[in-house]
């Protein structure tokens, strides 16, 4: 079982609960797999697949969390 896996089950379990907090934004499980999806398929899109390497440089915002699970999956 993997990070994507155990959002993915939250997701199914309980999707309107409270992922991350940060400053006064709440983002529930349902809407981080969401982002984490688009993201993966951005990615996708730009041309990198499996095995690429690829840098994400932001600072400490839900988005890096979000760009590193979206890469990853």
């Amino acid at each position: 079982m993997n990070v994507s896996d155990i959002i993915k089950r939250h997701v199914a379990e309980s999707p309107e609960k409270t992922a991350i907090i940060f400053e006064d934004r709440r983002i529930s499980y349902a809407e981080l797999n969401r982002l984490i999806n688009s993201a993966a398929e951005g990615v996708t899109k730009m041309g990198f697949k499996k095995g690429d390497v690829l840098s994400i440089f932001l600072p400490s915002l839900p988005e890096l969390i979000i760009g590193y699970l979206g890469t990853a999956r």
